[in-house]
């Protein structure tokens, strides 16, 4: 589940072709992974040392895999990598023997803590640009001054501001910073399910969920892009991860969809929409939501079952709307012949559901989610034993432990950056007189306040992945939501669907470009396509705060928004499209968007509009019995 995305960035990994370097690499990588396995089944004996061994091995592996410019070497690291390396090492190996000195000299730390200090800032600093780029470490160096030069600030942003000793007791001595929440949650779950979704990699469990969902969606109007939806729907329960999503099933369905008259920039749109859509899916989701469990005390199960329907009305919206255009546009079904055997699937394959149910039940029973994950990495090696084909040994174990730990890195590398950030939102209070500011440019009106929550996450979306934006956005707006009476649940599930937009808003789509350079097309298009395709992920955050579409009323209110969003995951792509049973007239696509506002406005009466407008539609829709030329009348799953 590698959640953040560095597909738009022109440095990429290492490819080490050295024996010696593999091994390296590999002994460290095998290390790693295999300490958090162990932890995840049998216990944390240390929750300090926990923590900050996760942001050593991450920093170690960062400086060594990542190289620092696109003129460094790609084989092998450089001499100040290996430095570097070495230097994390030390420095944060200080704090994991000293900690127990550390905790009783809190706010008067001595010479080495200051100069260890400020060389894990540093560290952090660098290992994230290495990954992401500058702007999560410009955004942090903005904080550092921001603490330490509150009172130049403008306003109700002002504070008196701290002097180092205050502000790196702070961020290195205590559980606030660095070593706190992101680097505990790093630890104890994000790591844990990257390395199942490794185990899953290695055992060809995602071959399986791609040919299940081919074989079932197939022989609908537009199969191929049904299975983008249906494939990276399953992938996405699983692994949580928008780019690693388009990468393991866009290679399959975005060819496929071209080959059946999809252009390649829409190809592309479906698999990003598709695929950004597995990090609010459960049970697994993205990074974001083990934070936001943590961050807001939530349980996860919690989170999970309030959030399964609003995932499937965004799954819901896709598919409808990837039918009405394919009918619109007279895109077939994949032939017969290219479907592979539904039955023979399940026979050879369908142990592979196992590790899914698995986790489902073990997070039912109120076990952690690292818990879960532990039995879902053992479930998946048990079933990949049961045929030839799939079957794994020791190098196989050894090669996901690997991989696992060198795709965790994406998550790993912000720790240090981003525990810097909250860690001054925390100590100069910035949160609460942020949301004040923002309540107050709202003038307390709900509707304005969503509206400038989607605007920063806009701006946010065009440098920084997604746990990052959610953070960021989280503790600046979430608390203004409270401040009006909106529960902790519906503030920050809004802000987590709103963050998505990293994947495909431009100009920095990161997930859209990497879907566009699968499909051959262009990114600007492609992302343009893909939040066309999505829109529906700006309508359901709105239902969060204004229904009680998170399962927080009545179970008759609860079961009446229900049905309203049925229908309009149907009307609302219908009206965008332009067909519903039929293309629509000019009049009946404006009627089709009037019902689709009427039956998700919270009111008995809009509902009823609503239906009624539909119903009229529908009428005249199958009143008119001849065809459009290449058109059905209907829908036609085969």
């Amino acid at each position: 589940m590698p959640e953040e995305e560095v597909a738009y960035k022109s440095v990429q990994p290492r490819a080490f072709e050295s024996k010696s370097w593999k091994i390296l690499i590999g002994t460290v990588g095998v290390a790693f992974s295999a300490k958090y396995v162990y932890t995840a089944g049998f216990g944390i004996r240390s929750i300090e040392s926990h923590i900050i061994l996760y942001v050593l091995f991450s920093y170690v592996l960062t400086f060594l895999w990542y190289p620092a410019t696109k003129k460094s070497p790609e084989k092998r690291a450089s001499i100040p990598d290996i430095v570097l390396a070495a230097i994390s090492g030390i420095a944060v190996g200080y704090y994991i023997w000293s900690w127990g000195g550390i905790i009783y000299r809190q706010g008067i730390p001595t010479t080495n803590d200051l100069i260890f200090g400020a060389i894990i800032m540093v560290l952090g600093l660098e290992a994230v640009r290495r990954v992401h780029g500058w702007t999560i470490p410009g955004i942090t160096v903005f904080f550092i001054i921001y603490a330490f030069y509150g009172r130049y600030f403008p306003g109700q942003l002002a504070h008196a501001g701290f002097d180092i000793n205050w502000i790196t007791s702070y961020l290195l001595m205590t559980q606030e910073g660095v070593y706190g929440l992101l680097s505990y949650v790093g630890a104890t779950y994000i790591i844990l399910f990257i390395i199942f979704g490794a185990f899953l990699q290695e055992c060809k469990a995602t071959d399986f969920f791609i040919d299940f969902a081919k074989a079932m969606t197939g022989r609908w109007r537009g199969g191929p892009a049904q299975t983008a939806v249906m494939a990276s729907g399953m992938m996405g329960m699983i692994q949580g991860s928008a780019v690693s999503n388009i990468v393991t099933t866009g290679t399959f369905t975005i060819p496929l969809m071209k080959r059946t008259g999809y252009k390649p920039h829409i190809a592309g749109a479906v698999e990003t929409a598709a695929s950004v859509g597995g990090q609010i899916l459960p049970p697994v989701m993205g990074a974001a939501v083990f934070v936001m469990s943590e961050f807001t005390n939530i349980p996860y199960l919690e989170i999970v079952k309030v959030s399964f329907m609003p995932a499937m009305f965004y799954y819901l919206s896709l598919s409808f709307t990837l039918y009405f255009k394919a009918c619109r546009e007279g895109i077939e079904k994949i032939p017969k012949s290219e479907l592979p055997s539904l039955k023979e699937i399940l026979l050879t394959r369908g142990q592979f559901f196992l590790p899914v149910i698995v986790i489902i039940v073990i997070l039912v029973l109120h076990y952690s989610p690292g818990y879960a994950a532990f039995w879902g990495i053992i479930t998946t090696v048990a079933c990949a034993q049961m045929r030839k084909e799939t079957r794994i040994g020791l190098h196989g174990i050894v090669r996901a432990l690997i991989l696992g730990a060198t795709n965790s890195l994406v998550f790993g590398c912000l720790v240090g950056a981003l525990g810097i950030v909250m860690g001054v939102v925390n100590l100069t209070g910035l949160g609460i007189r942020f949301s004040a500011l923002l309540v107050h440019a709202s003038g307390g009106h709900l509707p304005l306040m969503i509206l400038l929550t989607y605007v920063a996450s806009l701006v946010l979306g065009m440098g920084l992945p997604t746990t990052a934006a959610y953070i960021l956005l989280v503790v600046l707006a979430a608390p203004a939501f409270i401040k009006l009476g909106i529960s902790v649940m519906a503030a920050h599930l809004l802000v987590i669907w709103y963050s998505q937009d990293s994947n495909f808003s431009p100009p920095v789509c990161v997930g859209a470009f990497t879907a566009a350079g699968i499909a051959r097309a262009d990114p600007w298009k492609t992302g343009v396509a893909s939040l066309m395709i999505a829109k529906f992920y700006i309508i359901l955050p709105i239902l969060f705060i204004y229904t009680p579409i998170l399962l927080d009323g009545p179970l008759s209110a609860v079961l009446k928004v229900m049905f309203t969003t049925a229908i309009c995951v149907a009307t609302f792509p219908a009206a965008m499209e332009g067909y519903f049973i039929r293309r629509t007239t000019m009049w009946e696509r404006i009627l089709l968007f009037i019902c689709s506002a009427l039956l998700l406005w919270p009111a008995m009466i809009t509902t009823y509009v609503g239906l009624g407008i539909l119903v009229i539609v529908v009428l005249s829709q199958v009143s008119i019995k001849k065809q459009e030329p290449g058109m059905r009348l209907g829908p036609e799953l085969g």
